[in-house]
């Protein structure tokens, strides 16, 4: 989702600016995944799980902050790898279901353009682009997560799927890549992604998503400012008087260059994709315009 799902459409892998992955799970699924996820990493780094261990390779810490789960390098660790944030997408039947979230189960709230106990007009705690949205939809658990990224909704057909499917997604993901040209037999359905040397399930219309998550020039330009990540600030900086760069409301847009659609590659020569030479703007092109079609 988010970033990475961008990452893995423009780029096929993370953001050549980015710095973490973001995922998520379905509510149905999070008992399981954080009941699994830390012996999952202890193994993942040569160990066993133990709680508390300050030698594991990697931590997981469940809501360090109220927007979603995180996974980091373990205690006295080398910070070289990836961070991973672990998002939990809830379904909400209707648009009153995510006030009742936004104003923490309060009444008063619950629908916008209501009286409260004093006789005053209430605000409606939901984002504008929420309020005009197609339910039920799917967004992310949390009141902090909802109001940082409001535009980042699935509606359901883009995430849903049966149990035992979703387990042969996932091992097709592993084993055999879907091609491009099928994604147009069912656009809205989930689909496989890549991130280089990886294959990821991921959901449907995900062009959809992300111009309505980041803006219809999210395939041209990067931000710099605010929103973009302070270590490709300087990179950038040198390009801001360029003619084509713009000013935008929280930041300024900058044309994005050929090699930032290529894929990022793994640092060790043994685990780099080698079958990416044609994942460049050209494919991207390609790719959007059997969307727009």
């Amino acid at each position: 989702v988010a970033g990475t799902l961008l990452g893995a459409v423009r780029q096929r892998s993370i953001l050549f600016c980015d710095d973490d992955v973001d995922i998520a799970v379905l509510e149905a699924d999070y008992d399981r995944v954080k009941e699994a996820l830390p012996d999952l990493l202890a193994r993942a780094g040569g160990g066993e799980y133990r709680a508390g261990d300050r030698r594991a390779a990697y931590a997981y810490v469940r809501r360090p902050w109220p927007a979603c789960d995180r996974v980091r390098p373990g205690y006295g660790q080398s910070c070289s790898h990836v961070w991973v944030d672990v998002f939990v997408l809830r379904r909400y039947e209707s648009a009153d279901a995510l006030r009742k979230l936004l104003c923490g189960g309060c009444g008063s709230h619950d629908r916008g353009g209501g009286e409260g106990a004093s006789g005053v007009e209430a605000e409606d705690p939901l984002p504008e682009p929420l309020r005009h949205a197609r339910y039920p939809l799917y967004h992310y658990d949390t009141a902090q997560a909802v109001r940082l990224w409001p535009r980042e909704w699935l509606a359901p057909e883009a995430v849903e799927i049966d149990a035992p499917l979703r387990r042969l997604a996932f091992a097709e993901a592993v084993e055999r890549p879907s091609d491009d040209a099928e994604e147009d037999l069912a656009p809205r359905a989930p689909r496989v992604e890549r991130l280089a040397h990886l294959r990821v399930p991921g959901p449907g219309d995900a062009v959809g998503y992300l111009r309505r998550a980041f803006g219809e020039a999210c395939f041209d330009e990067y931000p710099v400012g605010a929103a973009a990540h302070a270590a490709w600030q300087a990179e950038f900086a040198g390009r801001g008087a360029d003619a084509e760069g713009r000013e935008g409301n929280a930041a300024r847009m900058l044309p994005l260059r050929p090699e930032h659609y290529r894929p990022m590659q793994h640092s060790r020569r043994a685990k780099r994709a080698h079958d990416v030479a044609s994942f460049d703007e050209a494919s991207l092109r390609a790719r959007l315009r059997r969307y727009d079609e």
